[in-house]
């Protein structure tokens, strides 16, 4: 998905985290190590006292606690900062099926997903209501006029879900809205003498990879 980090710049930036952590570890261990060394030579520690230096770091262990706590909350913002992004957690499959799809569209379908030639989607040509209705509760990424789509809305939903709908003829939400399962988002639009009938084109997306639609909403 456009405006993404890739699966491998991410990949790059979690091993990346993980050795500028494990240098803070080896950098702690040092410190702790140069400050009983310290001790032994000023004589705070006897010699006979002591069965190996790596011992003494249980004398340390409020230092040590205090860096697990910090460690902890580290780890927690950064679950926090990361539960949207699609491409850093797994949705399961059993937790698809919990999920309740509202119908973007009633219609008939003209063109089905199709991978192999880039049609991400499905197409839905407008029966009676031409409203396009969000299908998950979410929050609008991208409400704007694009030359080849028409207008176009994007929803981020929970659960590393993506939303698109295209082909508006107008649209009704705005960047950052927060919109319910079944709020009307635009209206469905036309493409000229090609398809001169209101129609959606309509993309699920998770993790950065295209679904079928078809698998989860009823038309």
């Amino acid at each position: 998905m456009p405006g993404y980090v890739s699966p491998d710049v991410r990949r790059q930036i979690v091993e990346s985290s993980l050795r500028i952590d494990s240098l803070s570890n080896a950098v702690e261990r040092h410190r702790l190590y140069v400050m009983n060394i310290q001790d032994i030579l000023r004589g705070e520690v006897k010699i006979d006292t002591v069965n190996s230096i790596d011992s003494l770091t249980i004398l340390r262990s409020e230092d040590l606690m205090e860096r697990t706590e910090r460690e902890k909350e580290f780890a927690r913002r950064y679950e926090e900062a990361e539960k949207y992004n699609l491409t850093s957690h797994t949705l399961r499959k059993s937790d698809m099926e919990e999920l309740h799809f509202y119908p973007p569209m009633r219609g008939m379908l003209i063109d089905l997903f199709n991978p192999d030639r880039l049609h991400f989607g499905i197409d839905v040509v407008a029966t009676n209501d031409k409203n396009v209705c969000a299908a998950l509760d979410g929050t609008v990424l991208m409400s704007g006029y694009t030359a080849n789509n028409g207008y176009v809305i994007i929803v981020q939903h929970t659960g590393n879900l993506v939303t698109v709908y295209k082909h508006l003829s107008s649209i009704l939400k705005q960047e950052s809205m927060k919109v319910k399962a079944g709020e009307v988002l635009g209206i469905a639009g036309t493409q000229g003498d090609k398809i001169p009938t209101p129609y959606l084109h309509f993309e699920l997306w998770h993790k950065g990879s295209a679904l079928d639609p078809t698998q989860y909403i009823s038309f």
